[in-house]
């Protein structure tokens, strides 16, 4: 039935300063064996420690709405239904496009925030890349980081694990304005760092 229950991860570079941690799980068959549904939803109950769910759909199977129905409630079982979701109908290439136009249209009417991607066309996954871009920087609010200029070690932090907008010096103080996580802005004021918000 699949080769493995395990994930796989990956990271996944959205820009030249932003990349992420994707974690693919197994995908979901229908009319599961008994003795494999414990180690199918044991895989599942990794996604508690995930930023954002990327619900992953065929829309071009004629029963992909059954199909979220019954991901979404397996999600709710294992307590992360309230978690960020992004669902991603992939497969487009695969509809006439006199097709699709509707169908999008009606997705979009039930499920606003939606993406509809292409895996094998050129350009087929930019709009799953923007609107992890998007998610992710309303995750990461603009941060103003005053620190040292010899710091090294704390600036190559911010450089490592932020996206750095733009810096400039002020006497013996670095000035970096960055796109951070809550995390990484603690560590910094640990630090020493001025961190403003």
């Amino acid at each position: 039935m699949f080769a493995t229950l395990d994930q796989l991860t990956r990271e996944v570079q959205l820009s030249e300063n932003t990349s992420i941690l994707l974690t693919d799980t197994v995908g979901f068959i229908r009319k599961l064996p008994h003795h494999l549904v414990a180690s199918f939803r044991a895989t599942l109950e990794e996604v508690a420690e995930a930023d954002i769910l990327l619900h992953v759909i065929d829309v071009s199977h004629p029963a992909w709405d059954e199909q979220r129905t019954v991901v979404d409630g397996v999600l709710s079982e294992i307590g992360v239904s309230g978690k960020p979701r992004l669902h991603v109908f992939n497969k487009i290439d695969q509809l006439a496009e006199d097709d699709l136009f509707p169908i999008e249209t009606a997705i979009r009417d039930q499920i606003p925030d939606s993406v509809f991607v292409s895996a094998i066309t050129p350009d087929g996954l930019d709009p799953l890349q923007r609107a992890l871009l998007s998610a992710l920087r309303t995750r990461r609010p603009v941060t103003e980081v005053r620190l040292p200029v010899t710091n090294g070690k704390l600036i190559a932090e911010i450089h490592r694990e932020a996206e750095v907008l733009d810096q400039r010096h002020e006497g013996e103080e670095l000035i970096i304005r960055a796109r951070l996580d809550a995390a990484l802005a603690g560590r910094l004021k640990s630090a020493g760092a001025k961190v403003w918000r």
